[in-house]
């Protein structure tokens, strides 16, 4: 596997449905100014990882299962 600071970007493609694309959509209509999908889940995404970082959690990805099974997962100490 590659070290990650060559990576410039990438696409990604990201399906979204139940509970958790309606947070995300609250929370874009939340902003002074209704942002773009794609701007919204970059900042929330970007906030989750410097919010790991500052605490020194790893974190642990839902596998594909989880998520194609639409199960809600456990939220993290301190989310509302």
């Amino acid at each position: 596997m590659s070290d990650s600071s060559d990576l410039t970007g990438a696409a990604v493609q990201v399906r979204l449905d139940g509970p958790l694309f309606t947070e995300l959509e609250n929370w874009r209509r939340a902003q002074p100014k209704i942002v773009p999908r794609s701007w919204a889940l970059r900042q929330l995404l970007g906030r989750a990882l410097a919010d790991d970082r500052r605490s020194g959690e790893l974190g642990q990805c839902p596998s594909i299962t989880t998520i194609r099974d639409n199960k809600k997962m456990p939220r993290r100490s301190g989310a509302n």
